[in-house]
């Protein structure tokens, strides 16, 4: 279990019931059911980043050979378009290391074999300023 939603209707969990991967689902245990929010048609989730303010996931992550980071998120999609933009057309992996506690700014990692990055992202502007590498 990841946690549960705002409303506290549902759950968030990785799961694999039913399945022969685990995926992010949207589930109410009493109830019995459960929606898959987020699976790879390969490989198991690996890891999901929560929101501390709305407590829905924003990005859910699984490593087919090189990492696949699905953003969730549609603002936070939006938010870091400039950024993802800028990594060029190569597999890359994200990471959000850090975030205040409105995540109105964020320390955000891409990340390939041969390289590593940080960014500090202001989601209000959509602007990021790269850290260091």
């Amino acid at each position: 279990m990841l946690g549960a939603s705002a409303d506290r209707s549902f759950v968030w969990a990785l799961s694999s019931r039913g399945r022969d991967r685990v995926a992010l689902v949207a589930a109410h245990p009493s109830l019995g059911w459960e929606k898959i929010v987020f699976e790879d048609p390969h490989v198991d989730v690996t890891r999901v980043v929560m929101s501390r303010v709305t407590g829905n996931p924003l990005i859910a992550s699984a490593q087919p050979g090189y990492p696949r980071d699905a953003i969730l998120d549609p603002v936070l999609r939006d938010d870091l378009k400039a950024l993802l933009d800028a990594q060029g057309g190569g597999p890359f992996g994200l990471e959000i290391v850090s975030t205040d506690d409105a995540e109105k700014h964020l320390i955000v990692s891409t990340y390939t074999n041969a390289q590593h990055r940080f960014y500090l992202v202001d989601r209000p502007s959509r602007k990021f300023a790269l850290l260091g590498e």
